[in-house]
């Protein structure tokens, strides 16, 4: 009669009655339909129990028809459960299948949601400055066997229930079960702690740049399946090392050939060009330099009027792999300090320092002489431990400016300077690379010096310890200097010469004699260029150049001087930048146009003077030049202070005005021991 299981026969045309007492077990009156497909799997067998009904499973034995549920509520719901063989689950067990995930909560089997989670990867994102970041990867299994794949923060994980269901309508949590959200939590907790035994957790390094890789130190790079970094180094076979050196050495073709007597002169043809390529290999090198216990802590400053192809050379040698353009000293701190992190192990480029002259742009310069000058960036605490870090400055740093860096001596140190005019670099080579770069990043290839820097990477990779040896152990030919930083960067630059020469030996380039010969050529040179820069070094502080500019005001008339007060009262600062006090044998100046005469003076010169008003004052205070006064005043705890002030008021025409009053006695004695 019932020969088609996959018919609906209604109660009515049946000739036994399921509904009657003893036919089948007693469904609280909800109501009920005949089902004529049979039991087929043994989980979908209801359990059995002692009751005055028939059995769901006899009356299918004797008839062939199954009883479901019309209206799955309550027990109905229940009956469904353990039609899917969920009640023989253990207490508080958790059980997915496709339609969801279920636990059985104080015997009954209860349904948490409509999905459940499968999680395929646990990744930690590694920082350079020592934090990082682990993501769950797992993938939410749906409704119709859906899959969703998520990429999660660990911190969210647990809190994973209401962004699943916001960003995916199509997931629910069981609306008649109030403690869903807080078994699901527990579910994922398990399903965590199991993937942890499970799963081999994936470290990914956000940077790029050198790191210790179990035992092997390894300058990351996108190129590497555990780097997430944007910068990517080719890697280049040994069977084009040679090759590759030899073209990234002819960069310094670069530099415009001088003749002496119809035969280039080595030295004046590499004296610019030589300190900028080898300072190329810096950044790179610096890392090493630091475990060597050697520093690299000095800025190479690259001075030159517009048109001397500064900033073009830079862009070419120093950007290699940056991902981000050089910035200028207009921009922010905070950019400059973001751009700095960006270039670590690289070479930081800050374009025209002096483009904009004022206190900011340099305060900004001396943070950067600072930084990689001392290695040291400037402190940040962490509000969560209430502890002050300080991070590392790792890799090098080229300025670029018009004008000389008149600073102090401590800050001149800091860097070393090449002066470049528009006869210094060939603009036909020049072009050969640019060139080179623009086509390589529009074809998607590594460009020429691309390739060279590459090989040097690996290169130091490859002997990372050896050459740590060889950094040690240097010993820089002889050179008479007076300073011992500058002493410390002359070095620097003689062990880069060394490395770069070993560097071709290593890519079968040169011969051991080759790189003798061409390195007693480069010491030369970077002699020559220390020299120089030791005799810039050898310079007055910026007190005594603003007193020197001031005497030679004076003294050439350029600046004038009325010889009492009511003159320069009368003239009303047209005239005269000040007086000069006969009584106290002083000179009282207006300090606003005192300080730019002494600016002035030192820009025709085509120098800059970069050390702000306040700093001056300062010092000519302390070396008793000016006269000032010390001011009582009350702090805002109510504690009693005293500060100095280095202007003194005087009255003009009833007007308290700030001057400038210089002690003439001690103001000659400075210009004689200048002298």
């Amino acid at each position: 009669m019932f020969e088609n299981k996959n018919v609906f026969v209604p109660p009515a045309v049946l000739p036994i009655s399921p509904y009657t007492k003893g036919n089948v077990v007693k469904m609280d009156a909800e109501d009920k339909y005949i089902m004529t497909k049979p039991f087929v799997e043994n989980f979908e067998v209801p359990n059995e129990a002692s009751s005055p009904y028939k059995t769901a499973v006899a009356w299918q034995k004797e008839t062939g028809v199954r009883c479901i549920s019309l209206m799955p509520e309550k027990s109905s719901e229940q009956t469904k459960l353990n039609n899917k063989g969920l009640a023989g689950i253990d207490e508080n067990q958790f059980l997915e299948d496709a339609e969801g995930l279920y636990c059985k909560i104080q015997g009954k089997v209860v349904k948490i949601c409509n999905f459940h989670l499968r999680i395929s990867k646990i990744t930690v994102y590694k920082r350079y400055y020592g934090g990082e970041r682990r993501f769950i990867n797992f993938e939410v299994i749906a409704p119709n066997n859906a899959v969703i794949k998520v990429d999660m923060p660990i911190a969210e994980y647990k809190r994973m229930m209401s962004k699943l269901t916001s960003d995916y309508p199509q997931l629910s949590v069981n609306p008649r079960f109030g403690n869903a959200a807080s078994y699901f939590s527990e579910y994922a907790s398990n399903k965590y702690a199991s993937a942890l035994d499970r799963l081999k957790t994936e470290v990914i390094y956000d940077y790029h740049g050198w790191a210790k890789i179990g035992a092997k130190m390894v300058y990351l790079s996108k190129s590497l399946s555990y780097c997430n970094a944007e910068c990517y180094l080719p890697q280049i076979s040994r069977d084009k090392m040679s090759q590759v050196y030899v073209t990234g050495q002819s960069f310094l073709d670069v530099g415009k050939k001088v003749y002496q007597n119809g035969q280039i002169d080595s030295i004046a043809t590499l004296k610019q060009i030589l300190p900028i390529f080898l300072y190329a290999h810096a950044g790179y090198t610096a890392k090493l330099f630091k475990d060597a216990g050697c520093d690299l802590q000095f800025v190479l400053a690259i001075i030159g009027k517009t048109g001397s192809f500064k900033t073009s050379i830079s862009k070419v040698i120093f950007e290699t792999f940056n991902t981000k353009p050089m910035l200028n000293f207009q921009s922010t701190p905070r950019a400059i300090e973001l751009y700095r992190d960006a270039c670590r192990d690289m070479t930081l480029i800050l374009d025209d320092i002096f483009s904009c002259r004022d206190k900011e742009t340099m305060a900004k310069f001396e943070n950067v002489l600072r930084c990689f000058g001392d290695n040291i960036a400037k402190a940040k605490s962490d509000i969560t431990t209430n502890k002050i870090e300080q991070f590392d400055v790792r890799g090098a740093c080229v300025i670029t400016a018009e004008n000389e860096l008149a600073r102090q001596q401590s800050s001149m140190l800091r860097y070393i300077t090449v002066h470049v005019d528009k006869n210094s670099f060939s603009s036909e080579e020049l072009k050969k690379w640019q060139t080179d770069a623009i086509n390589s990043k529009r074809n998607g290839v590594a460009s020429k010096l691309q390739e060279y820097f590459a090989l040097y990477i690996q290169y130091l990779e490859e002997h990372y310890n050896t050459i740590l040896r060889t950094i040690m152990d240097f010993e820089a030919p002889k050179l008479k200097l007076d300073f011992a930083r500058l002493q410390s960067n002359y070095k620097c630059l003689a062990i880069l010469a060394r490395l770069v020469l070993n560097f071709g030996i290593n890519s079968l380039a040169l011969t051991i004699n080759e790189a003798e010969e061409i390195y007693e050529q480069w010491i030369s040179v970077l002699q020559d260029i220390i020299l120089t820069n030791h005799r810039d070094s050898k310079v007055c502080s910026p007190f005594e150049l603003f007193a020197y500019a001031l005497n030679q005001g004076i003294g050439t008339g350029m600046i004038t001087i009325a010889g009492e007060k009511c003159q320069y009262a009368e003239d009303v600062g047209k005239l005269y930048i000040g007086y000069r006090e006969s009584k106290d044998d002083t000179y009282v100046l207006n300090p606003e146009k005192a300080y730019q005469f002494v600016e002035n003076f030192y820009n025709k010169k085509g120098a800059s003077f970069q050390s702000s008003d306040t700093a001056v004052y300062r010092d000519l205070y302390d070396h008793g030049i000016i006269s000032g006064y010390v001011e009582k005043y009350t702090k805002s705890n109510g504690t009693e202070s005293v500060r100095v002030r280095y202007l003194k008021k005087v009255t003009i025409q009833n007007v308290s005005t700030s001057m400038l009053v210089i002690n003439k006695t001690a103001f000659d004695e400075l210009i004689k021991n200048m002298e």
